[in-house]
């Protein structure tokens, strides 16, 4: 059983995902950062643009 660490070196993969470099999920860049919807403000627009 061939296991391999990530990038990051503190991970071991998964025996079946060692040799599929492609399965290696891609670093959003920092300054990428989202906030999930949810003040009250964001609903009550949402239901009027839902409406139309």
């Amino acid at each position: 059983m061939k296991v391999n660490l990530n990038k990051n070196k503190n991970r071991v993969r998964h025996p079946e995902k060692v040799n599929n470099l492609e399965s290696f999920q891609v670093k959003k860049p920092d300054w990428l950062k989202v906030k999930a919807p949810n003040s009250k403000g964001y609903f009550e627009t949402k239901k009027i643009v839902d409406f139309t």
